[in-house]
């Protein structure tokens, strides 16, 4: 946000909004993962399911590190990539009033981190 001055009051409420729902879907992602006793499991696939810039590692020395089949990795990465895509909606949902604003507010914030 130190890097945004040029940025309206508005904008930058709505960035700050939009970063902590990407923050909760994560923590929640890692709760998950840390109450299994698998902490270390969200750290080798998170290149798979944060996607970006960077090119993910090999699927199968992923599934070597987590000591797993590969086909055992490529669901765990499918599987937390789904569980991460489905808690902005339940964070979303927790701060409208209306169910119906959730797919209009969804909407807005995947706007604002596109931009």
């Amino acid at each position: 946000m130190m890097a945004t001055p040029h940025l309206s009051d508005s904008r930058s409420y709505d960035l700050l909004w939009a970063s902590n729902i990407v923050k909760r879907a994560w923590q929640h992602l890692q709760n998950a993962f840390e109450e299994e006793g698998k902490a270390e499991w969200l750290e080798v696939l998170r290149p798979f399911v944060a996607g970006g810039g960077r090119t993910p590692p090999n699927q199968e020395e992923a599934a070597e590190r987590l000591g797993v089949p590969h086909r055992d990795a490529a669901y765990l990465a499918f599987a937390s990539a789904s569980a991460l895509s489905r808690s902005p909606e339940e964070e979303v949902a927790s701060t409208v009033s209306d169910p119906a604003e959730v797919d209009q507010e969804l909407h807005y914030l995947y706007q604002i981190l596109m931009t």
